[in-house]
């Protein structure tokens, strides 16, 4: 309704309502942008103003339906269907005023029978609006079979559907037109609406399926929850381990020599039952039991630089103790 009331400010509009179902004809030997009919709409309405104008399609079981108007008749091509203006019984006056007519007098094209205008210069003005603005007439063809190729195809109809358009021209003189964006013609497609249509539909769902698997395991986990490993694990061990790689990494191996020495000379001692500091004592101890020489070792651990040299110093002395 918006779209003809803008567009009766600019000129005379005629609308061809819709009636057929088609498909593309693609049997052999068809002529290119020939279709198939499928069948007719049962009907619509649509609204005009304050007016809703409702559009039947009558079944003709095989009979073939006549025209009237204009000074011309004749017959339909189609003896299927046929479609008129479907009066509103509740109009204290029919919305529109016959053009051509059907029998039983269905209206198959008609003319809006509003206020009307009147004509000053070249515009159709109309006293009871206030924007200045002209308003031209409207046409409605409820009978498409009256302008398409089919209806067109015979002499006679072919006058009348020019005969339509000079009356809806209402003398103007300004091109014709032909606005196809109702049937979907030039218009931009609706992404949401195409998402959902294939061949898009397929990705759409499995995009949907994977959206609704993440949520699910955002909200319910599989299991208890883990605890995080810290950082640093407790026990002496570990602590003499990360104490061993800190000095392995500043590379401050000679710090290690002092502590081994006492350590090992303290552990020797405490096991021939001799003080760390009797040094003559633990030799000759030593001696007498056929063992290695704990002074050549201790020097051999001090002369240590690599950290290859320092294990297997310090080895050398952890089998001396075993020895004992």
């Amino acid at each position: 309704a918006d779209l003809i009331a803008r567009r009766r400010t600019v000129g005379p509009t005629m609308i061809v309502a819709p009636k057929w179902f088609a498909i593309g004809a693609d049997e052999q030997g068809q002529r290119a942008g020939w279709v198939r009919l499928l069948g007719t709409e049962d009907g619509w309405t649509m609204k005009l103003g304050e007016r809703e104008v409702r559009i039947a399609s009558q079944d003709l079981d095989g009979k073939q339906a006549n025209w009237r108007g204009l000074g011309a008749a004749g017959t339909l091509p189609s003896d299927s269907a046929l479609s008129s203006l479907r009066p509103d019984a509740d109009a204290d006056e029919p919305p529109f005023s016959p053009l051509v007519l059907a029998s039983k007098d269905r209206i198959l094209a008609g003319y809006l029978a509003d206020d009307g205008s009147y004509l000053d210069g070249d515009l159709y003005l109309d006293p009871e609006r206030r924007d200045g603005q002209p308003v031209y007439g409207v046409m409605l063809v409820a009978e498409p079979d009256l302008l398409n190729n089919w209806g067109l195809a015979d002499q006679t109809r072919a006058a009348l559907a020019l005969d339509l358009v000079d009356i809806a021209r209402q003398g103007t003189e300004g091109p014709i037109r032909f606005d196809l964006t109702l049937n979907g013609l030039g218009a931009s497609r609706n992404l949401l609406t195409l998402a959902f249509e294939p061949p898009f539909l397929a990705a759409t769902l499995t995009l949907l399926l994977a959206l609704a698997i993440a949520l699910w395991r955002a909200f319910s986990r599989f299991g208890p929850a883990l605890r995080p490993t810290p950082a640093i694990a407790p026990g002496k061990s570990r602590l003499i381990a990360n104490g061993a790689q800190v000095i392995a990494r500043s590379r401050r191996l000679r710090l290690l020599h002092a502590p081994l020495e006492a350590m090992a000379k303290a552990r020797i001692a405490r096991r021939l039952g001799l003080r760390e500091t009797d040094g003559d004592d633990i030799e000759a101890a030593l001696a007498t039991r056929d063992a290695p020489s704990l002074a050549r070792r201790l020097q051999t651990l001090r002369a240590a630089r690599t950290r290859n040299e320092l294990l297997r110093a310090a080895r050398s002395l952890r089998d001396l103790e075993r020895t004992l």
